[in-house]
């Protein structure tokens, strides 16, 4: 069926974009299993937009018809798509390429496919890694490039100089924000009063943006903000858009764990989860509070209350 509906969405482009070529492509990406989406080449620029049809497809499924669909996503590529060319030798130019490199953090084990050819950074005694991608959104709205193995060899420099680039660039260019869960909560559902009690002592670690904003926490001063509102805190992966905080006498760590990988389970996206597990902050690295076979028990626990119990909690 999706192949059917990719090349009814593909036939109905070709005719609303007359002077591009359009060809269907398998994309991998970070979280997700391999995408459809179709790619948009045209003369007035070498940088090729690609249209996901995943979701589009979930539209069709439930009755949305294909030239709406089509409308759609005719308008995001006219958005997006650029006039002119992109000068590409600036991403092999590490010094001018420098100012753009940023970080986010990925769930290691999901992600060890979509890795293989990229430039990452373990961090021990976890499941999750750092990875890089160059920012250009100055570009074109919300546009990346991960860094290959490739690009990295190119710039000619360590993997430290690497992540103490790319973490001061995330700090400038995806600003933190650090506030009440009520407050963000608050704002998300538009309202000036939550119907529900919400734990003034949680707070929520993430991006101006609201998007990659997990690694923001390892942030020393954002660290800083934290203890000064909330003395030592347990942080908690909630996605990998988000971290949150919480004071160490809040709950036990176990039970923190446990709530974490029942929410995980429930109602985070597969492609958003970053981790079942809580972390402290020892000497500026993301530690786990929990041994790996500590870990194992809680969450096999906790998804044990699951209609659908986790297949691969090892």
């Amino acid at each position: 069926m999706l192949k059917e509906f990719t090349n009814q969405v593909l036939a109905t482009l070709q005719t609303m974009l007359p002077g591009c070529e359009l060809t269907v492509q398998q994309v991998n990406k970070p979280g997700e299993q391999q995408l459809t989406g179709i790619c948009i080449r045209s003369e007035k620029s070498n940088v090729c937009p690609i249209l996901y049809l995943d979701q589009p497809y979930q539209l069709y499924q439930t009755g949305t018809p294909i030239e709406a669909i089509c409308k759609q996503l005719q308008q995001v590529y006219e958005k997006n798509c650029l006039s002119t060319s992109f000068d590409t030798s600036i991403l092999t130019d590490w010094n001018k390429v420098s100012d753009r490199v940023c970080a986010r953090l990925i769930n290691l084990k999901q992600n060890s496919e979509y890795l293989q050819d990229k430039v990452f950074t373990f961090v021990p005694t976890t499941d999750i890694a750092v990875m890089y991608y160059v920012d250009l959104d100055s570009v074109t709205e919300g546009a990346t490039a991960p860094v290959s193995q490739k690009l990295f060899a190119s710039w000619n420099i360590d993997t430290g100089t690497l992540y103490d680039t790319a973490m001061r660039n995330t700090e400038r260019i995806h600003q933190p924000s650090v506030r009440p869960m009520s407050a963000v909560m608050t704002e998300i559902m538009d309202t000036e009063e939550l119907p529900f009690e919400e734990d003034p002592r949680m707070y929520v670690i993430t991006s101006s943006r609201m998007v990659n904003g997990a690694i923001l926490a390892l942030i020393p001063s954002v660290y800083e903000q934290l203890q000064a509102k909330l003395g030592d805190v347990f942080l908690l992966p909630s996605s990998v858009h988000e971290m949150l905080a919480v004071p160490q006498n809040l709950q036990s760590p176990a039970d923190l764990l446990a709530m974490v990988t029942e929410i995980n389970h429930v109602q985070v996206a597969e492609a958003d989860r970053l981790a079942d597990d809580v972390f402290t902050i020892q000497n500026g690295q993301l530690v786990s509070v929990f041994s790996e076979e500590e870990r194992k028990a809680i969450r096999r626990n906790a998804l044990s209350f699951l209609p659908f119990p986790d297949d691969e909690i090892d």
